[in-house]
Protein backbone atom coordinates (compact mmCIF):
# COMPACT_ATOMS: atom_id res chain seq x y z
CA UNK A 1 0.00 0.00 0.00
CA UNK A 2 2.81 2.49 0.82
CA UNK A 3 4.41 1.73 -2.15
CA UNK A 4 1.52 1.92 -4.15
CA UNK A 5 0.80 5.59 -2.55
CA UNK A 6 4.42 6.61 -3.32
CA UNK A 7 3.86 6.12 -7.10
CA UNK A 8 0.61 8.11 -6.71
CA UNK A 9 2.47 10.71 -5.03
CA UNK A 10 5.07 10.86 -7.80
CA UNK A 11 2.88 10.79 -10.30
CA UNK A 12 0.81 13.71 -9.10
CA UNK A 13 3.88 15.63 -8.38
CA UNK A 14 5.18 15.05 -12.64
CA UNK A 15 1.78 16.02 -13.68
CA UNK A 16 1.73 19.34 -11.14
CA UNK A 17 5.30 20.25 -12.04
CA UNK A 18 6.26 23.17 -14.67
CA UNK A 19 8.76 23.43 -17.17
CA UNK A 20 10.93 26.77 -17.27
CA UNK A 21 14.16 27.45 -16.84
CA UNK A 22 16.54 26.23 -14.19
CA UNK A 23 19.88 26.48 -13.10
CA UNK A 24 22.48 23.64 -12.94
CA UNK A 25 22.15 23.70 -8.99
CA UNK A 26 18.09 22.91 -9.30
CA UNK A 27 18.47 20.16 -11.89
CA UNK A 28 20.76 18.26 -10.70
CA UNK A 29 19.14 15.83 -8.46
CA UNK A 30 21.68 16.03 -5.41
CA UNK A 31 23.46 12.65 -3.76
CA UNK A 32 21.74 12.87 -0.34
CA UNK A 33 18.20 13.04 -1.98
CA UNK A 34 18.28 9.82 -4.00
CA UNK A 35 20.27 8.22 -0.53
CA UNK A 36 17.17 9.08 1.48
CA UNK A 37 14.87 8.08 -1.10
CA UNK A 38 16.37 4.66 -1.57
CA UNK A 39 17.11 3.84 2.30
CA UNK A 40 14.82 6.20 4.16
CA UNK A 41 12.05 4.79 6.00
CA UNK A 42 9.56 3.83 3.18
CA UNK A 43 12.21 2.55 1.22
CA UNK A 44 12.10 -0.39 -0.76
CA UNK A 45 15.46 -1.38 -0.15
CA UNK A 46 14.83 -0.77 3.68
CA UNK A 47 11.31 -2.70 3.43
CA UNK A 48 13.42 -5.47 1.53
CA UNK A 49 16.36 -5.60 4.83
CA UNK A 50 13.71 -5.98 7.74
CA UNK A 51 11.82 -8.73 5.48
CA UNK A 52 14.95 -10.95 5.19
CA UNK A 53 16.42 -10.11 8.71
CA UNK A 54 12.95 -11.28 9.58
CA UNK A 55 12.80 -14.61 7.64
CA UNK A 56 16.47 -15.36 9.03
CA UNK A 57 15.62 -15.17 12.43
CA UNK A 58 12.59 -16.69 12.14
CA UNK A 59 13.76 -20.17 9.67
CA UNK A 60 12.95 -21.83 7.90
CA UNK A 61 12.87 -19.88 4.81
CA UNK A 62 11.66 -21.39 1.25
CA UNK A 63 14.70 -20.79 -1.06
CA UNK A 64 12.92 -18.43 -3.94
CA UNK A 65 12.67 -15.79 -1.39
CA UNK A 66 16.55 -15.66 -0.77
CA UNK A 67 16.76 -15.68 -5.05
CA UNK A 68 13.56 -13.19 -5.21
CA UNK A 69 15.73 -10.97 -2.92
CA UNK A 70 18.66 -11.29 -4.67
CA UNK A 71 16.82 -10.30 -7.63
CA UNK A 72 15.53 -7.20 -6.40
CA UNK A 73 18.56 -6.34 -4.54
CA UNK A 74 20.38 -6.37 -8.14
CA UNK A 75 17.41 -4.54 -9.42
CA UNK A 76 17.62 -1.78 -6.46
CA UNK A 77 21.61 -1.50 -7.18
CA UNK A 78 20.77 -1.35 -11.16
CA UNK A 79 18.46 1.60 -10.41
CA UNK A 80 20.17 3.60 -8.42
CA UNK A 81 23.42 3.46 -10.27
CA UNK A 82 20.68 4.39 -13.16
CA UNK A 83 19.37 7.48 -10.77
CA UNK A 84 23.40 8.66 -10.50
CA UNK A 85 24.50 8.47 -14.30
CA UNK A 86 21.32 10.31 -15.00
CA UNK A 87 21.89 12.62 -12.86
CA UNK A 88 25.54 13.21 -13.68
CA UNK A 89 23.77 13.73 -17.48
CA UNK A 90 21.66 16.57 -16.50
CA UNK A 91 24.35 18.20 -14.49
CA UNK A 92 27.21 17.87 -17.43
CA UNK A 93 24.07 18.80 -19.66
CA UNK A 94 23.24 21.88 -17.40
CA UNK A 95 26.78 23.41 -17.24
CA UNK A 96 27.37 23.02 -21.32
CA UNK A 97 24.20 25.36 -21.35
CA UNK A 98 25.56 27.10 -18.95
CA UNK A 99 28.96 27.77 -20.53
CA UNK A 100 27.25 28.72 -24.07
CA UNK A 101 25.09 31.28 -22.88
CA UNK A 102 28.16 32.69 -20.61
CA UNK A 103 30.24 32.50 -23.98
CA UNK A 104 27.67 34.19 -25.86
CA UNK A 105 27.11 37.14 -23.48
CA UNK A 106 30.43 37.63 -23.18
CA UNK A 107 30.69 37.31 -27.17
CA UNK A 108 28.03 39.83 -27.27
CA UNK A 109 29.69 41.97 -24.41
CA UNK A 110 33.29 42.05 -26.48
CA UNK A 111 31.95 43.14 -29.44
CA UNK A 112 29.75 45.97 -27.87
CA UNK A 113 32.95 47.30 -25.60
CA UNK A 114 35.53 46.91 -28.25
CA UNK A 115 33.42 48.72 -30.99
CA UNK A 116 32.84 51.80 -28.91
CA UNK A 117 36.09 51.73 -27.36
CA UNK A 118 37.69 51.99 -31.07
CA UNK A 119 35.59 54.24 -32.43
CA UNK A 120 36.15 56.23 -29.32
CA UNK A 121 40.15 56.26 -29.74
CA UNK A 122 39.81 56.81 -33.13
CA UNK A 123 38.17 59.63 -32.96
CA UNK A 124 40.44 61.46 -30.78
CA UNK A 125 43.57 60.49 -32.45
CA UNK A 126 41.48 61.71 -35.55
CA UNK A 127 40.96 65.20 -33.36
CA UNK A 128 44.43 65.02 -32.32
CA UNK A 129 45.74 65.02 -35.89
CA UNK A 130 44.06 68.08 -36.98
CA UNK A 131 44.49 70.14 -34.00
CA UNK A 132 48.23 68.99 -34.52
CA UNK A 133 48.21 70.11 -38.30
CA UNK A 134 47.02 73.76 -37.31
CA UNK A 135 48.75 73.77 -34.17
CA UNK A 136 45.74 73.95 -32.15
CA UNK A 137 47.04 74.39 -28.07
CA UNK A 138 44.73 72.00 -27.66
CA UNK A 139 46.04 69.08 -28.70
CA UNK A 140 47.81 68.05 -25.87
CA UNK A 141 44.79 67.54 -24.51
CA UNK A 142 42.88 65.73 -27.13
CA UNK A 143 46.31 63.47 -27.16
CA UNK A 144 45.75 63.25 -23.17
CA UNK A 145 41.96 62.09 -24.02
CA UNK A 146 42.78 59.72 -26.33
CA UNK A 147 45.58 57.84 -24.13
CA UNK A 148 42.72 58.06 -21.13
CA UNK A 149 40.20 56.21 -23.51
CA UNK A 150 42.72 53.86 -24.31
CA UNK A 151 43.00 52.61 -20.69
CA UNK A 152 39.60 52.38 -20.23
CA UNK A 153 39.03 50.18 -23.13
CA UNK A 154 42.35 47.90 -21.99
CA UNK A 155 40.40 47.52 -18.43
CA UNK A 156 36.48 46.90 -20.18
CA UNK A 157 38.27 44.62 -22.24
CA UNK A 158 39.37 42.34 -20.24
CA UNK A 159 36.84 42.12 -17.54
CA UNK A 160 34.48 39.77 -19.00
CA UNK A 161 36.77 37.43 -19.85
CA UNK A 162 38.48 37.61 -16.03
CA UNK A 163 34.34 36.75 -15.09
CA UNK A 164 34.91 33.56 -16.84
CA UNK A 165 37.85 32.15 -15.27
CA UNK A 166 36.36 33.34 -11.89
CA UNK A 167 33.05 31.24 -12.74
CA UNK A 168 35.24 27.83 -13.44
CA UNK A 169 37.77 29.17 -10.46
CA UNK A 170 36.45 27.69 -7.83
CA UNK A 171 36.54 24.01 -9.11
CA UNK A 172 40.22 23.30 -8.68
CA UNK A 173 41.61 26.75 -7.26
CA UNK A 174 41.80 29.99 -5.50
CA UNK A 175 39.90 32.48 -6.96
CA UNK A 176 41.20 35.14 -5.11
CA UNK A 177 44.48 35.76 -7.23
CA UNK A 178 41.80 36.66 -10.04
CA UNK A 179 40.65 39.45 -7.66
CA UNK A 180 43.70 40.20 -7.01
CA UNK A 181 44.98 40.99 -10.49
CA UNK A 182 42.06 43.25 -11.06
CA UNK A 183 43.13 45.47 -8.30
CA UNK A 184 46.96 45.81 -9.59
CA UNK A 185 45.30 46.37 -13.30
CA UNK A 186 42.48 48.62 -11.59
CA UNK A 187 45.86 50.71 -9.58
CA UNK A 188 47.64 50.62 -13.79
CA UNK A 189 45.24 52.01 -15.32
CA UNK A 190 44.04 55.04 -13.10
CA UNK A 191 46.20 55.36 -10.68
CA UNK A 192 43.77 54.83 -7.33
CA UNK A 193 45.40 52.88 -4.47
CA UNK A 194 43.86 49.84 -4.02
CA UNK A 195 44.00 48.16 -0.53
CA UNK A 196 43.21 44.09 -0.40
CA UNK A 197 41.87 42.33 2.13
CA UNK A 198 40.40 38.69 1.58
CA UNK A 199 39.61 37.09 4.76
CA UNK A 200 36.98 34.47 3.62
CA UNK A 201 37.89 31.33 1.88
CA UNK A 202 35.84 31.98 -1.84
CA UNK A 203 36.42 28.45 -2.73
CA UNK A 204 33.03 27.45 -0.83
CA UNK A 205 31.46 29.59 -3.52
CA UNK A 206 29.49 28.23 -6.67
CA UNK A 207 30.58 29.10 -10.06
CA UNK A 208 27.85 31.68 -10.35
CA UNK A 209 28.42 33.45 -7.47
CA UNK A 210 32.36 33.52 -8.45
CA UNK A 211 31.17 35.39 -11.31
CA UNK A 212 28.88 37.34 -9.45
CA UNK A 213 31.26 38.37 -7.04
CA UNK A 214 33.94 39.15 -9.46
CA UNK A 215 31.67 41.36 -12.14
CA UNK A 216 30.21 43.14 -9.59
CA UNK A 217 33.41 44.19 -7.70
CA UNK A 218 35.18 45.16 -11.12
CA UNK A 219 32.12 47.42 -11.88
CA UNK A 220 32.17 49.24 -8.30
CA UNK A 221 36.36 49.99 -9.27
CA UNK A 222 35.11 51.28 -12.47
CA UNK A 223 32.21 53.19 -10.82
CA UNK A 224 34.94 54.36 -8.27
CA UNK A 225 37.83 55.36 -11.12
CA UNK A 226 35.17 56.98 -12.96
CA UNK A 227 32.20 58.91 -11.17
CA UNK A 228 33.84 59.09 -7.50
CA UNK A 229 37.17 61.29 -7.85
CA UNK A 230 38.35 58.57 -5.07
CA UNK A 231 42.32 58.33 -3.69
CA UNK A 232 41.78 54.90 -2.56
CA UNK A 233 39.57 51.50 -2.91
CA UNK A 234 39.20 48.77 -0.43
CA UNK A 235 38.58 45.23 -1.82
CA UNK A 236 37.21 43.07 0.97
CA UNK A 237 35.64 39.57 2.08
CA UNK A 238 34.48 38.18 5.27
CA UNK A 239 33.01 34.96 6.68
CA UNK A 240 30.39 35.78 8.81
CA UNK A 241 27.93 33.13 10.50
CA UNK A 242 26.42 31.13 7.36
CA UNK A 243 27.42 34.01 4.90
CA UNK A 244 30.50 35.33 2.59
CA UNK A 245 30.05 38.21 2.19
CA UNK A 246 32.33 40.28 -0.75
CA UNK A 247 32.76 44.00 0.15
CA UNK A 248 33.88 47.38 -2.29
CA UNK A 249 34.50 50.11 -0.95
CA UNK A 250 35.86 54.20 -2.03
CA UNK A 251 36.88 57.13 -0.50
CA UNK A 252 35.47 59.39 -2.79
CA UNK A 253 32.35 61.73 -3.06
CA UNK A 254 29.45 58.80 -3.13
CA UNK A 255 26.00 59.61 -4.99
CA UNK A 256 22.71 59.84 -4.31
CA UNK A 257 21.65 56.27 -5.92
CA UNK A 258 18.09 57.49 -7.05
CA UNK A 259 19.89 59.80 -9.62
CA UNK A 260 22.78 57.11 -10.26
CA UNK A 261 21.76 55.93 -13.50
CA UNK A 262 24.85 55.51 -15.03
CA UNK A 263 26.55 54.09 -12.59
CA UNK A 264 26.03 50.31 -13.32
CA UNK A 265 23.58 49.36 -10.56
CA UNK A 266 21.26 47.78 -12.79
CA UNK A 267 23.84 45.36 -14.10
CA UNK A 268 24.87 44.98 -10.52
CA UNK A 269 21.10 44.05 -9.01
CA UNK A 270 20.67 41.67 -11.79
CA UNK A 271 23.83 39.60 -11.14
CA UNK A 272 22.89 39.52 -8.09
CA UNK A 273 19.88 38.26 -8.09
CA UNK A 274 20.92 35.64 -11.03
CA UNK A 275 23.34 34.41 -8.91
CA UNK A 276 21.20 33.95 -6.05
CA UNK A 277 22.51 36.69 -3.62
CA UNK A 278 22.07 39.80 -2.03
CA UNK A 279 23.34 43.30 -2.95
CA UNK A 280 23.48 46.09 -0.37
CA UNK A 281 24.74 49.52 -1.72
CA UNK A 282 25.86 52.55 0.97
CA UNK A 283 26.56 55.89 -0.23
CA UNK A 284 26.65 59.35 0.95
CA UNK A 285 28.42 62.18 -0.57
CA UNK A 286 30.67 62.75 2.29
CA UNK A 287 32.10 59.15 3.22
CA UNK A 288 32.23 57.11 -0.32
CA UNK A 289 30.40 54.41 -1.35
CA UNK A 290 30.02 50.73 -0.42
CA UNK A 291 28.89 48.09 -2.17
CA UNK A 292 28.71 44.39 -0.99
CA UNK A 293 27.04 40.98 -2.15
CA UNK A 294 26.67 38.46 0.44
CA UNK A 295 25.49 34.58 0.01
CA UNK A 296 24.00 32.89 2.17
CA UNK A 297 25.11 29.31 2.71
Amino acid sequence: MVWALGLVLFGLSALASTPGETSARSEEISPWRVFSFWLGPLSPAVHLAFLLAWGATNPPLPSYVLWGGAAITLYLAFRISFTAYVSRGIRLDSQNLAVRGEQGRISEELHDTLQQSVHSVSALLDAYEKAREKEDPESGAILADAIEASRDANFQVGRPIDELRARWAGDDQDPSPLLGRLLTDFETYFGIRPHEDLRADLTKLCPDELAAAYRIASEALWNAAKHSGARNVWLESREVGPSTIVRIRDDGKGFVEDTASGYGLSLMRDRTESSGGELDIISDPLSGTTIQIRFEK
